[in-house]
C-alpha cells in the first residue's frame, strides 16, 4: 500500500500580463485558446481536454509520458466574474493516486 501524507501549505504565483484583462480573461475561459496554452500538443500519450467554463462546469486534462501513469487535472469552477476573476479548484492524479488539491483565484 502507498504510504500518503497530509501537507498544508500556501504558494503565491502572481503574474502581470501587459494586456488588457479582457484578454486574459478570453485565454482563460474559451476552451481552444486554453487549451493551446495549456494542453501539451507534444505529448507522445494520447490524452483528453475538456472544459465547461461556467460556475459549476469543471475543466479536466489528461495526459502523460508513454511509459508512466496517466497524469490527470481536474478543475471545477467556484466563481466567475467576467474580466476581473475566476475562483477554482483543482486536484492532480498520478495513476490513481492524488498528489495535489488547491484552490486558485
Amino acid at each position: 500500500m502507498t504510504e500518503r501524507s497530509v501537507v498544508h501549505s500556501t504558494f503565491v504565483i502572481e503574474r502581470v500580463y501587459p494586456v488588457a484583462p479582457e484578454k486574459v480573461y478570453f485565454a482563460l475561459s474559451d476552451k481552444e485558446a486554453k487549451k493551446r496554452w495549456f494542453a501539451d500538443p507534444a505529448n507522445p500519450r494520447p490524452d483528453s481536454y475538456r472544459m465547461d467554463f461556467r460556475i459549476g462546469g469543471q475543466e479536466v486534462n489528461t495526459g502523460g509520458p508513454k511509459d508512466g501513469p496517466l497524469h490527470t487535472y481536474t478543475a471545477t469552477y467556484l466563481d466567475i466574474v467576467p474580466n476581473e476573476r475566476i475562483v477554482y479548484s483543482y486536484d492532480m492524479l498520478f495513476g490513481d493516486i492524488r498528489i495535489s488539491v488547491s484552490l486558485a483565484t
